[in-house]
């Protein structure tokens, strides 16, 4: 307790020095010698990107306010920047928005937009779809008014964006297989699935199975090894499924 006591203040100082740090992305270079950019949220509460080859930087957006506050940039692999719009703590009505930049140097283009909505988290899929231009963008909506969420999926494609809700609950995590052909989800505290992109189903075979305390599945990058919250021979142990 006394360890505890001591370095409480620290840990306080910093807990609010990290709350004060802007929130960054860093875009993956795969492996190259080639410097990547860095997109951000400003202190002007803008999305900005940064250069690290030609230190230059680009605003993306400029139209920012004490309530209108653009949030969660976030990479795809193939240099794509989705970021969204608004942070409801500080707006002054319940919109919500995302917006896709090509090549995250042109402003992007508005993909999804909904009433009494707010997207609290988005992942890219880690591969192309059959289509060479299209990439998908999963994203985790709550409804400010029932407090359910639901799985969006934005798929991208050159001439425009196509939007669809995959599947509901609450909780709900997901995660990518590799080849962005399919999603491990865990619902309701109980519900664990498949979904699957080429079908446009969720297989329900998983739910024989009763989930752990570990509720966020997580797909190797790599194959088909999926990591579960399954009960094991011991208490809150988890196990790794080959799908």
């Amino acid at each position: 307790m006394r360890f505890i006591h001591r370095y409480t203040p620290l840990f306080i100082l910093l807990f609010i020095f990290s709350l004060a740090l802007p929130v960054i992305a860093l875009q993956e270079t795969n492996g190259s010698d080639i410097p990547g950019r860095i997109a951000y949220v400003g202190d002007d509460f803008n999305i900005h990107v940064f250069d690290a080859a030609t230190e230059e930087t680009v605003d993306l957006t400029d139209n920012a306010s004490s309530t209108v506050r653009y949030q969660w940039p976030t990479w795809s692999k193939d240099g794509r920047l989705a970021y969204f719009c608004c942070d409801l703590e500080f707006a002054t009505d319940f919109n919500t928005s995302a917006y896709i930049s090509s090549d995250a140097v042109s402003p992007g283009r508005l993909v999804f937009d909904a009433v009494g909505e707010s997207v609290i988290y988005a992942a890219w899929a880690p591969a192309s779809c059959d289509d060479a231009t299209c990439r998908e963008l999963a994203m985790l909506v709550n409804s400010v008014q029932t407090g359910g969420l639901n799985l969006t999926m934005v798929r991208d494609t050159r001439e425009d964006a196509q939007v669809d809700i995959v599947a509901m609950g609450s909780p709900f995590y997901y995660s990518w297989s590799p080849d962005a052909s399919q999603l491990a989800f865990h619902r309701n505290n109980r519900r664990l699935s498949i979904y699957s992109g080429a079908l446009g189903d969720v297989d329900e075979s998983l739910d024989q199975r009763t989930s752990g305390a570990f509720q966020a599945p997580h797909w190797s990058p790599v194959d088909h090894r999926i990591l579960l919250g399954l009960p094991g021979d011991g208490p809150r142990r988890t196990r790794r499924v080959d799908r």
